[in-house]
């Protein structure tokens, strides 16, 4: 996890190729109220149309 302590706002601009679960590096840790902001990719992409991207779907970090 980032070493950056608790945030009121946490934005986060850094995707995971699709993949998800405990593996992926953090993106921080936000207050209890707080704001996290992102910006889904629009699309879908997927092995077939994309074969270097592991998943689905574009996943923020978590």
């Amino acid at each position: 996890m980032s070493q950056q302590g608790v945030q009121e706002e946490l934005y986060v601009d850094r995707y995971t190729l699709g993949l998800v679960g405990p593996d992926q590096e953090w993106a921080g840790t936000v207050a209890d109220g707080g704001t996290v902001t992102t910006y889904t990719p629009p699309g879908c992409w997927g092995p077939m149309v994309t074969p270097s991207f592991r998943g689905g779907h574009e996943v923020t970090r978590p």
